[in-house]
């Protein structure tokens, strides 16, 4: 793949996810692809990173899935069950909510979205492009 088409191809999926009300995922993504971006051509235990148009729409994608990771409830189940394991037997934990201390307001962490099928999908795309490298 070309630079120009790694770099038509990032702007082309923020853009869909822009369009389809993932703002907040692309703001995110961006934000930790920023935050993690090494200087270029950085050696860090004799890896070299770079900030090629390639490996930008690698780790847009790998943080992209990682943000829906974070956002979804598809793991709600399991961390219940997890949560189940860990405490006493007399006490049943049946759902999670959590408050801010700056919002009173309390959120069903079961209410989220499940998006494994938006995930899943980036996954084939990071797939595909693993394999032209």
């Amino acid at each position: 793949m070309t630079d120009q088409q790694a770099n038509e191809l990032r702007i082309y999926l923020i853009d869909e996810l822009n369009n389809n009300g993932f703002s907040d995922i692309v703001i995110e993504a961006n934000t930790r692809l920023e935050e993690n971006s090494p200087l270029p051509k950085e050696n860090r235990n004799g890896i070299e990173f770079s900030r090629t148009p390639n490996n930008q729409l690698n780790r847009f994608l790998a943080y992209s899935i990682e943000v829906f990771r974070d956002y979804s409830n598809h793991n709600y189940n399991a961390l219940l069950e997890k949560f189940n394991s860990l405490s006493p037997k007399e006490i049943i934990i049946d759902k999670l909510e959590v408050t801010n201390e700056d919002n009173p307001n309390v959120y069903d962490l079961r209410e989220l979205p499940d998006y494994q099928p938006i995930i899943n999908v980036l996954l084939e795309i990071q797939q595909d492009l693993n394999q032209e490298i």
